[in-house]
């Protein structure tokens, strides 16, 4: 498979969101530095969003420091909230 088909055929997924767009830039050359062709994009609210072939995303996520971390953050409900919900 060639390198252009490659490329047409693997999305960009989100690896990061960051809102000062130096840092985003700054993530991006990087991750360009590295050989992974990093886009950076704005959301409708103006943060900054790094965007990398799906391909690769656990390697630039690697290299950008979040691969032991969650994108989702999801509050889980304790002993004590379960309950005092089935009163």
């Amino acid at each position: 498979m060639a390198l252009r088909d490659q490329q047409a055929t693997d999305p960009l997924v989100k690896v990061a969101g960051m809102t000062a767009r130096s840092e985003a830039e700054s993530a991006v050359e990087m991750l360009r530095g590295r050989g992974i062709e990093a886009q950076l994009r704005e959301d409708h609210s103006g943060a900054c969003e790094v965007w990398a072939p799906a391909r690769l995303e656990p390697l630039a996520r690697f290299l950008l420091g979040l691969s032991g971390r969650s994108v989702l953050r999801v509050p889980r409900a304790r002993k004590n909230d379960a309950k005092q919900g089935r009163r």
